[in-house]
């Protein structure tokens, strides 16, 4: 059977849009997953001769300014290959095909699509839960530019986070993510400028039982280093459900709102997680 809650002492967080993909996926043993698809995520690695498949669909909405946008990505994946036993897996990312309505109240509608950009990075756990000292691991990737030219930054850009998971007990968790995103975006003068982003997700989780999970999450993104380009910070509150349908696989379901008058009104996301073998 699959259990989605942390068990002390056995175990010791797209922001929504952002260049990093950050399901939530965390394996206790060899043989179970977990289920949780939210912004943040835990520590835990995948086992070694494992792959763990992470896909979702993201629909938002916004209504700002006489301007109503909708906008939708499938299927943003993320492939997880265990490497070293507890310690390190390989993360290759593709941020999926996306389509953009735009109704304009005072002119014609305007409509988008194209494939997103990739990215391949590794996953290493640091340390395990002791006491006050939480869970902890390190991710790093590399974007790679193979998207459409509306949705690729042509650049080749890095990423770093610290994941960091209080067990509370058997049925309550909560999970930091802390993290630094670089991402080239056309500037004033025509060109592109690289600049560095500030990314931070935070979630409580309750397990009601070993299969049925509800989580509470609060993410953003703050700029922090752009000279000619116009960022704006975003935040976003969501809450989901958790279901495991099998050991192997597993389905995710959010609703959330944008805080900020900058971010979209509101979004769900759907996300299937499946491990391979079985």
């Amino acid at each position: 059977m699959t259990h989605l809650c942390p068990r002390p002492p056995r175990r010791s967080f797209g922001c929504l849009f952002l260049p990093s993909f950050a399901p939530l996926i965390f394996v206790l043993l060899p043989a179970s997953i977990d289920l949780r698809a939210e912004e943040s995520e835990p520590p835990d690695i995948v086992a070694p001769g494992y792959f763990q498949i992470e896909s979702r669909w993201v629909h938002a909405e916004d209504d700002e300014d006489g301007l109503r946008t909708r906008w939708d990505e499938w299927p943003s994946t993320l492939l997880r290959v265990g490497l070293v036993e507890e310690r390190l897996e390989l993360r290759l990312v593709w941020f999926g095909y996306h389509w953009e309505e735009v109704h304009d109240d005072t002119g014609p509608d305007s409509r988008l699509s194209g494939a997103g950009d990739a990215e391949i990075g590794f996953k290493l756990r640091l340390w395990e839960a002791d006491g006050l000292l939480p869970q902890a691991a390190w991710v790093t990737h590399l974007s790679l530019p193979v998207g459409s030219d509306a949705y690729s930054t042509d650049h080749a850009d890095p990423s770093t986070f610290l994941f960091l998971t209080y067990p509370f007990s058997d049925r309550w968790s909560w999970n930091i993510n802390l993290g630094v995103v670089w991402s080239t975006e056309p500037n004033y003068n025509g060109g592109g400028e690289t600049g560095a982003t500030f990314f931070h997700a935070t979630s409580l989780d309750c397990c009601l039982t070993d299969r049925l999970m509800l989580y509470l999450e609060f993410f953003g993104e703050n700029p922090l280093h752009w000279v000619h380009v116009d960022q704006d910070d975003h935040h976003f509150v969501d809450a989901g459900v958790a279901y495991s349908l099998r050991d192997n696989l597993s389905l995710d379901l959010e609703v959330g709102v944008g805080v900020d008058d900058d971010t979209e009104d509101w979004f769900t996301a759907l996300e299937f997680v499946w491990r391979l073998p079985r």
